[in-house]
């Protein structure tokens, strides 16, 4: 191979890799969408008007509070990588994102309607109490609702 073609070709690698980091790098920057970083859901727990609730077979609706906000203990939540196992709670508020509790101290937070320079998916430890006292308070302050009601559906906890 002469001299020249090993020069083209080598360009023609680094210009490839180049192309691949350009398109990459940006990908893996995105910030997380505001409404599911954790001031995000801290202040959607205290304010927002209408959340849905499952935990297993039972469905609730309840409106966010202080009371409810703090249960979470936001304050000791950090960003961590995807949970395994399924979630024991999940929450939608209003239409705009679903929050997943897991029983083993992690959460997962889905906004599907996330601009596409956004992540649309956050998740984080928690505290391991945090999914059987919000469980509690739901079951306690929620407003039953039966599956096929008006309000809960096949499709009201999906992202």
């Amino acid at each position: 191979m002469t001299k020249c073609k090993k020069i083209g070709i080598t360009c023609v690698i680094l210009l490839i890799t180049g192309l691949i980091a350009i398109i990459i790098i940006p990908l893996l920057n995105k910030p997380i969408n505001s409404l599911i970083t954790i001031s995000g859901l801290s202040n959607e727990a205290a304010s927002n008007s209408y959340i849905l609730a499952a935990t297993g077979q039972n469905y609730y609706e309840l409106q966010g509070n202080n009371n409810f906000s703090e249960l979470f203990d936001f304050d000791q939540w950090q960003e961590s990588d995807k949970p395994d196992g399924e979630p024991v709670l999940i929450l939608r508020f209003a239409e705009q994102f679903i929050l997943e509790i897991y029983s083993n101290g992690y959460a997962a937070a889905h906004n599907s309607y996330a601009s596409g320079d956004e992540k649309s998916d956050a998740f984080y430890s928690i505290p391991q109490n945090t999914a059987d006292n919000l469980i509690a308070y739901v079951e306690q302050f929620g407003k039953p609702h039966q599956f096929g009601d008006g309000s809960i559906s096949a499709s009201t906890f999906n992202y």
